[in-house]
């Protein structure tokens, strides 16, 4: 409820003329296949109320990126994110940069499985980008997109060719850092970044990769959301039949006292 006034404020105010000269992407891939994403929106401010509007916004205890996107700050992952976290330095200066951080454990899916190896794609269409047809950099924003895969896995395909490939270090880690920015626009039919993986078998039976694995793999499917509504739908309309099955198979057949002729 404490958000209502800022929007309130929002959709009393004059259409915004903030301007946003800058908006790059950082995704860190980690070893659980989830991702540590960082963005920074290059901002110039035309009025006083622009600093205030989005002063308020980032007073909040967490960051509404529904209200952000009211000034045209989109988020690049359109997927669930946890973890948000926001910084807008203000001084007196008209210029600011928007720093947000959030973490997403379904940017990845794995596409092949193979003895103790995995494919894995980031696809196209968990972007903002993604119109559903092209993947395309917005035109009047210079925008830049790094995404950084451990170097122990190796790149097997990417869609379209990067503006630069090349191997980093970041936090003590080694990475295999591929960018894409406005020197070399993008507008592509695909987009996609594929690397290998050896995972052990307790990786296979841990909680947290059944978890993400099922949602990847059939919560995104239309098909099997409506076969499971329809089991849900039949559990409930035959409950007391399933009831009555379970209690018979676990009670077993009736016991039966011995019956020993009497001497006549």
């Amino acid at each position: 409820m404490k958000s209502w006034p800022i929007v309130l404020l929002l959709l009393l105010s004059t259409a915004s003329a903030l301007q946003v000269y800058g908006h790059d992407i950082q995704i860190r891939i980690l070893e659980n296949d989830s991702a540590y994403v960082e963005e920074i929106f290059r901002l110039k401010f035309e009025t006083p109320e622009e600093k205030t509007d989005l002063k308020e916004i980032f007073a909040q205890q967490t960051i509404d990126t529904a209200l952000l996107s009211q000034y045209g700050l989109n988020r690049a992952i359109v997927e669930e994110v946890s973890n948000e976290n926001g910084q807008l330095p203000l001084g007196e200066s008209d210029f600011a940069d928007l720093r947000i951080s959030y973490t997403t454990e379904t940017l990845t899916e794995l596409v092949e499985e193979k003895g103790k190896k995995q494919i894995r794609e980031i696809p196209g269409n968990k972007f903002s980008f993604w119109d559903g047809t092209k993947f395309t950099f917005p035109y009047e924003i210079p925008t830049d997109l790094k995404i950084l895969v451990p170097a122990k896995y190796p790149i097997k395909a990417l869609q379209p060719e990067p503006h630069y490939s090349r191997t980093e270090e970041f936090e003590g880690e080694k990475y295999q850092e591929i960018d894409w920015n406005d020197k070399q626009p993008i507008s592509s039919n695909t987009f996609y970044v594929r690397y290998e993986k050896e995972f052990t078998i307790s990786s296979m039976f841990s909680i947290e990769t059944i978890i993400r694995e099922f949602q990847t793999k059939y919560l995104t499917n239309p098909v099997y959301i409506i076969v499971a509504v329809i089991i849900v739908i039949m559990i409930i309309w035959y409950r007391k039949e399933l009831g009555m099955m379970i209690t018979e198979s676990f009670a077993g057949e009736p016991e039966h006292e011995d019956i020993t002729p009497q001497d006549e």
